[in-house]
C-alpha cells in the first residue's frame, strides 16, 4: 500500500500545509507530511523516519530520509532506503536508493543510483558496482574524472551531502 494513502504508524508527525513556505534546513525524527514548499535540505534522523511530499509540495534542496514518498517536486538529490515516486512526482537531481518504486507518469531528470544500505546519518553505502566506479583517485587503467562531468558532479554532490550530514550531528 502506498505511503501516501496509508495511515501513519508513527506516533508523532508534523505537517507543512500548502500555504506554508519554510526557508532553511529541516531535520525531523518520525514523520513529516509536506503540502507546501521547503527551500532547504530535508533529513530524517532515524531508520524509521518517513517523508511524504504531496502533489502540491516542492522541495528546493536535498532530501535524505529512510522512507520517502513523493508526489510533488524535488529540485535536488534524493537519498533513501525506500523511495516511492507517485504519478505526479518530478525529481530534478539524482536518486540514491535501496528500494525504488516508480509509478507511470513520474519523471526523473538525473541518475538513479542503487545503494546497498541507507544510513540516516547522511552517508549512503554505494553498491559494489558503484563503489569501484565512483573513486575520485585515478587507478590503473582509469582516467581521472573530467572537469564538469556528470561523475565529477555526482562526487561533489555526495561530498556536500556528507558535509551537511556532519553539520546536523553537531
Amino acid at each position: 500500500m502506498s505511503m501516501l494513502n496509508r495511515k501513519r504508524k508513527a506516533a508523532h508527525f508534523s505537517t507543512i500545509s500548502e500555504d506554508m513556505e519554510i526557508r532553511g534546513d529541516i531535520a525531523f525524527v518520525e514523520a513529516l507530511d509536506v503540502h507546501g514548499k521547503i527551500v532547504g535540505n530535508v533529513s530524517g534522523g532515524t531508520e524509521d523516519s518517513e517523508l511524504a511530499l504531496r502533489e502540491q509540495a516542492e522541495v528546493q534542496g536535498n532530501v535524505h530520509v529512510s522512507v520517502i514518498s513523493i508526489n510533488g517536486t524535488v529540485n535536488g538529490n534524493v537519498c533513501g532506503g525506500r523511495i516511492e515516486l507517485a504519478a505526479n512526482a518530478f525529481i530534478l537531481g539524482d536518486i540514491h536508493y535501496n528500494v525504488l518504486e516508480m509509478a507511470q507518469g513520474a519523471k526523473v531528470s538525473g541518475q538513479m543510483i542503487h545503494i546497498d544500505e541507507f544510513k540516516p546519518n547522511g552517508i549512503a553505502e554505494p553498491s559494489a558496482s558503484e563503489e569501484s566506479s565512483a573513486s575520485e583517485e585515478p587507478s590503473a587503467g582509469k582516467a581521472p574524472l573530467a572537469k564538469g562531468s556528470v561523475a565529477e558532479k555526482k562526487s561533489e554532490s555526495l561530498s556536500e551531502a556528507s558535509i551537511a550530514a556532519a553539520a546536523l550531528k553537531v
